[in-house]
């Protein structure tokens, strides 16, 4: 009897470990998957949606050494010129990309629950410190 409980022990704790490694390889991957810069397409805040051209959405580029720097343009007499530019460290945990902003840039940590993730398109909804809740769509560049 001691024989056969050993012996389900020892399965059921294999089963525990290999699920668990699963789990690191999903996010393993999502986390590769990320990497590459990202033109916000739309944008909806709180039920009022943006749709931005080539000059206008913010471009993140997610680093695979977990850097990433966020560039914004706004178009300014017919011509795109850069507004802005951020940079920090990118973690991501449970689907959720935590965007950590260097402190110098003087701004609030983003969490962004990932919604969907094709090659091509990153869906993420974020709460605004503001208590705003902000949908984005992504595309990869």
């Amino acid at each position: 009897m001691k024989d056969i409980f050993t012996k389900l022990l020892s399965v059921l704790i294999l089963l525990i470990m290999s699920c668990n490694k699963d789990e690191d390889n999903k996010e393993q991957d999502l986390s590769n998957q990320l990497i590459g810069k990202w033109r916000v397409q739309t944008e909806k805040v709180d039920g009022v949606n943006t749709q931005f051209s080539s000059c206008g959405g913010d471009i993140l580029e997610l680093k695979s050494n977990k850097e990433f720097t966020d560039v914004s343009s706004v178009l300014l007499n017919n011509t795109c010129v850069e507004d802005g530019n951020e940079f920090g460290l990118w973690t991501l945990n449970n689907r959720i990309i935590v965007l950590e902003f260097d402190k110098t840039n003087n701004i609030e940590n983003q969490d962004w629950q990932i919604n969907s993730i094709t090659e091509t398109e990153l869906k993420i909804t974020e709460s605004s410190i503001e208590g705003e809740k902000v949908e984005r769509t992504l595309i990869k560049m």
